[in-house]
């Protein structure tokens, strides 16, 4: 089996974080929590990185609002500071054996998640 070091280091890494941001604006560049973090980027990429190395991370509250399109139902949106978070770990863990990402395989007792997957979700 193969062994998978330094994830966490690879995560939070500064450049790690740069790319990430990028991928969670896409599509968000309209949205007020987007407009406040690009303003502060260097300062609020460099306090996640410290508070995900010291443990001291923890999400914020998420959004939820109605949409009616295709069909009636409620969204639960994280706040854009996690969305950075989220895109900076599933670079890294896409590849990883039981986070059912593409290139891995799903853990039996896991369900499938398909959000998140490139061409699935």
């Amino acid at each position: 089996m193969k062994s998978y070091t330094n994830l966490f280091e690879k995560v939070i890494d500064f450049e790690n974080l740069w790319r990430a941001y990028r991928r969670a604006r896409k599509g968000k560049r309209s949205r007020p929590d987007m407009a406040a973090f690009e303003y502060r980027l260097e300062g609020e990429l460099c306090a996640l990185r410290d508070e995900l190395a010291s443990g001291s991370y923890r999400p914020g509250p998420y959004r939820h609002f109605r949409i009616t399109e295709p069909k009636p139902r409620v969204i639960s949106a994280a706040p854009f500071r996690d969305r950075v978070v989220h895109r900076g770990c599933a670079g890294h863990l896409s590849a990883v054996p039981g986070t059912g990402q593409a290139g891995g395989r799903q853990a039996p007792d896991l369900p499938a998640p398909h959000a998140s997957r490139a061409s699935v979700g």
